[in-house]
């Protein structure tokens, strides 16, 4: 080779590698990972641009300094921030995405280190090669979701304690409005009702946002009826329309399918919404609601679902305002009709979390249509009536003789309080029942016996109700479709969620009330799907015997109280012994101190439920002396029930 050929080929080569160094030079400056490289003292040979511009040093100072050191001074608050690392560099370990918290500029960072000791054709150790990576933005958005999911589990909480008071108010003042009143104590007590049920809407709406807001708003897939919909949007809305001599009319394309595939019960709460809105917001006139197939193919169909009315209307400065939290058209209409200022915001969320969009259009003085569209699965099967769900006693006597033999009913639970209050709410209907106490005892009971429905205490000894449903369900065959229906105190999404993975097909709350059980026996029996959501809202102690006795007659509550009463004296015995001198049986504490909760729940003695579950919660853990003073507060408090007002009740069943 000449020597300008030598001189050629070592320019390309110059050439080359330029083109390299400059395109790996601009990938570093872009990337959002940093190449680094230390000696095999730890001291920084290959410093990039990424890595001076995020630490905001210099290169001089970077290049040559410990690798440790430069952690140590980006951190000088917490000398732990770089522990790790120089605990894997002194033993030459590989680092694997190890996290160090820095201070920069002020704010705090969050760097992610990978890498690998090298090694020279030796096997010598030269340094350590690895890339970084700036996660603070992962880490805010961990936090963020941390911190919605815990604001989320706060309003729930918050719910059940507000709802549980609320109860009490709104169902005395029923009571009261069925007493005989003078006119002014009846506005009165009338007033309070109508608040009160405006602060449970308010306390709804809340819930509804943070759910949407932390995405654990979870949506229902089953077939519905758009057409049953309607009618039942109109069954709620009508009567406050006509109550304003507004005509009512509801306009189906006749091209809709008859059955759509979604979440019936949230697009109903969007319509009602629009539909509830529109009425407030009218004083004369009519108002339409319009279904419409805007397109459809063989698998899937886009509904436009549209609420016309001859309002007032919105300005058109202010349309903009009307989806966005805690806002209103005019501050005005917040004294004039009351609200939140959620309602369409939450409809908003939802519709586009379902995958649609909502929009309105108006003109002030002439009305307002609000419309959102939804792409859904369709298909000609006949959607059941979700309406059914709230038929009575009588539909489900109906159904039992439809099936040609006496209703079978396998109860599966612990608490001897709660399994009387299941056997006397399905006494009128003259159910066979077995019971059984825990969950290996429901395994056996139904291989030993058919059964029309099972209703499952999720928590019990031995054998929770989730272990047995997913016993009952290996065994295949019909054993795959029988109704098993879960008792459950927490019946929140996740609770719901943990329940339907396990295999359970529906689910009840506890405190239990008869028309919830007679609406999920007679869905078990029609094979139709499971309620949506549930709210677990234990209700006084007044409101919760009152309520019984209504449901299944007063000898029955007088039987139950009275076992009830049994049941605390054994099991505060029991307790005593725990926190004495012998030693404590932690599971059998738990699992009786859960027992206990779940029947004074029942009953609705609040007091003695929340005692119950703090001895349950501390059972594994809880000192004797603790302990002592735990029971001392649940016998005060079962003492003041059997001396309350429940006194001559239990005077009745003692002389029986």
């Amino acid at each position: 080779m000449t020597f300008f050929e030598n001189l050629r080929s070592k320019m390309e080569l110059e050439r080359k590698n330029e083109i390299i160094s400059l395109l790996l030079k601009d990938f570093q400056a872009n990337a959002s990972d940093w190449l680094w490289q230390t000696d095999e003292e730890g001291r920084l040979v290959h410093v990039p641009d990424r890595f001076a511009e995020v630490a905001q040093l210099p290169h001089q100072l970077l290049r040559g300094a410990q690798l440790c050191d430069v952690l140590g001074m980006l951190c000088p608050e917490d000398g732990r921030c770089s522990a790790e690392v120089a605990a894997k560099m002194a033993q030459r370990e590989p680092m694997n995405d190890v996290v160090v918290q820095l201070m920069v500029s002020g704010r705090r960072r969050l760097w992610s280190l990978t890498a690998h000791p090298m090694l020279d054709a030796d096997g010598a150790f030269t340094g350590y090669r690895g890339v970084g990576r700036d996660v603070t933005e992962r880490w805010r958005a961990e936090q963020a979701e941390a911190a919605n999911k815990a604001k989320s589990d706060f309003l729930a909480m918050m719910s059940h304690e507000i709802r549980t008071p609320m109860n009490g108010v709104l169902g005395l003042a029923n009571t009261l409005l069925e007493t005989k009143l003078d006119p002014e104590q009846h506005e009165a007590v009338a007033t309070i009702r109508d608040s009160g049920d405006n602060l449970l809407r308010i306390l709804n709406d809340i819930l509804d946002l943070s759910k949407l807001e932390a995405g654990r708003m979870e949506f229902e897939q089953a077939d519905f009826s758009p057409a049953v919909l309607v009618e039942a949007v109109r069954a709620m809305v009508e009567p406050n329309a006509r109550a304003k001599n507004l005509s009512f009319k509801i306009d189906l394309d006749p091209r809709l399918p008859p059955s759509l595939c979604g979440d019936a019960a949230r697009i109903r709460q969007v319509l009602l919404n629009l539909a509830s809105n529109a009425v407030k917001f009218t004083d004369s006139g009519r108002i339409v609601i319009v279904l419409t197939c805007v397109r459809r193919t063989d698998t899937h169909a886009m509904v436009e679902w549209q609420v016309t009315d001859t309002g007032m209307g919105i300005a058109p400065d202010q349309v903009g305002r009307l989806f966005t939290e805690f806002a209103q058209a005019d501050v005005s209409i917040n004294r004039r009709f009351g609200g939140t200022g959620l309602g369409l915001a939450i409809s908003r969320r939802i519709v586009e979390q379902m995958g649609g969009d909502i929009a309105v259009v108006s003109k002030p003085g002439e009305g307002s249509t609000f419309r959102f569209s939804l792409e859904l699965p369709w298909s000609n099967t006949a959607a059941p009536d979700h309406r059914l769900d709230r038929v009575g006693s009588d539909d489900l006597r109906t159904r039992i003789v439809m099936l040609g033999h006496p209703l079978r009913v396998l109860i599966a639970e612990d608490d001897a309080t709660n399994r009387m209050v299941v056997g006397k709410m399905l006494q009128e209907f003259a159910a066979e029942i077995r019971i059984c106490v825990d969950g290996a005892e429901a395994v056996q009971a139904v291989g030993e016996a058919d059964y029309d429905v099972v209703l499952m205490d999720v928590r019990m000894p031995n054998m929770d109700g989730l272990a047995a449903t997913r016993a009952i369900r290996a065994r295949g065959g019909a054993f795959a479709t029988l109704p098993i229906i879960a008792l459950t105190a927490n019946a929140f999404p996740d609770d719901i969620k943990v329940c339907r993975e396990s295999g359970m097909s529906d689910f009840l709350a506890k405190p239990l009330r008869k028309p919830a059980l007679v609406a999920a026996v007679l869905r078990a029996l029609r094979g139709m799907p499971a309620q949506p959501t549930l709210s677990v809202v234990p209700p006084p102690q007044t409101d919760a015997l009152a309520a019984l006795t209504e449901e299944i007659g007063s000898s029955q509550v007088d039987e139950m109280l009275a076992l009830f009463f049994r049941e605390s004296d054994r099991r505060l015995g029991l307790f005593d012994s725990y926190a004495g001198s012998g030693p404590i049986d932690r599971d059998k504490l738990h699992v009786e101190a859960h027992s206990m909760k779940g029947g004074a729940a029942t009953l609705g003695f609040t007091a003695v439920a929340d005692i119950a579950r703090a001895i349950e919660t501390q059972a594994l853990e809880v000192e004797p002396a603790e302990l002592a003073k735990l029971i001392a507060q649940l016998r005060t408090a079962v003492d003041d029930i059997r001396h309350g007002p429940v006194d001559r009740t239990l005077a009745m069943s003692s002389t029986a």
